[in-house]
């Protein structure tokens, strides 16, 4: 029993260094193109929200306009093993105001 709770800990430990090493990442090429990045306030125009069984979302996109009238287009669907869930009212919907970011390094699709 000792033994599988070691295991069980090395288990944890290695899963937090990864999800860490990931955030870094992240963290790391945000601030290498946050010089570059513009945040656009939006509007949206079209939502499709996916629902499980007990009502809260897993997944959805969005459509949104730019004050230019650029269309941008984003979906979020959980990381793989992530439990928490979101709300149907949690998802912004069609008129909402978004928020989006560009940077001129990014691929424009």
């Amino acid at each position: 029993m000792l033994i599988g709770l070691a295991l069980a800990f090395v288990a944890v430990n290695v899963a937090a260094v990864r999800d860490g090493n990931e955030r870094e990442v992240a963290l790391s090429r945000w601030c290498e193109e946050l010089g570059d990045v513009q945040q656009f306030a939006c509007t949206v125009t079209a939502r499709d929200a996916r629902t499980l069984d007990d009502g809260s979302v897993s997944s959805f996109d969005l459509t949104v306009i730019s004050p230019t009238g650029v269309e941008v287009q984003g979906s979020w669907r959980p990381r793989p093993g992530v439990i928490r869930r979101l709300l149907q009212t949690q998802v912004p919907g069609v008129g909402a105001s978004a928020r989006a970011w560009h940077s001129a390094h990014s691929p424009a699709d």
